[in-house]
């Protein structure tokens, strides 16, 4: 993929020891490589790497000015690596995107998409069928629930009771 200043020439999906893999359990950290030769030199460049469907819903991406802070960035062969930690994204394939921007304007000099793909499986103790089709990222969530007795007071005075109809707790207003 070419661009007037940059050229990918590779993207790799790597598993946490830096192995090439095919798919990733959900939850996993996934490093996206990128070899890219830049033809003309780049002020400033900021890299993005990005997530979206097979039919270009973008669901996600991260930028590197706070971690990458090069002034030039020289005509040159480079890898870029950007690890995606405890990727929440939940079974199913997706594909990953990129850009690079430089200068003051923070011009685009080169844009993709579809560098890879990105195929999620299911982790140990996850089942599919525990979203099907709710939406494509895992969220990190508690849930807890009671019985509420129903009084003549208003709702907020009942009572909350845990599963083995022990109060929890008791609203003394009122």
């Amino acid at each position: 993929l070419i661009s007037s200043n940059v050229i990918a020439l590779q993207t790799r999906l790597l598993d946490r020891s830096g192995t090439e893999a095919a798919s990733f359990a959900t939850g996993e950290d996934v490093t996206v490589s990128i070899d890219f030769r830049v033809l003309r030199q780049l002020a400033r460049p900021v890299f993005a790497v990005g997530i979206h469907t097979p039919d270009l819903l973008y669901l996600c991406a991260e930028r590197s000015a706070a971690e990458i802070s090069t002034k030039v960035l020289a005509p040159n062969l480079y890898r870029l690596n950007c690890i995606l930690r405890n990727l929440p994204l939940l079974p199913g394939l997706y594909a990953i995107r990129a850009s690079v921007v430089s200068g003051e304007m923070q011009a685009e000099d080169f844009y993709a998409e579809n560098l890879a793909v990105l195929n999620i499986r299911e982790s140990v103790g996850y089942s599919a069928r525990d979203h099907r089709g709710e939406g494509f990222l895992e969220l990190n969530a508690n849930w807890s629930m009671g019985v509420v007795t129903e009084e003549a007071a208003p709702p907020s005075a009942g009572h909350l009771y845990d599963a083995d109809a022990q109060v929890i707790s008791e609203n003394t207003n009122g």
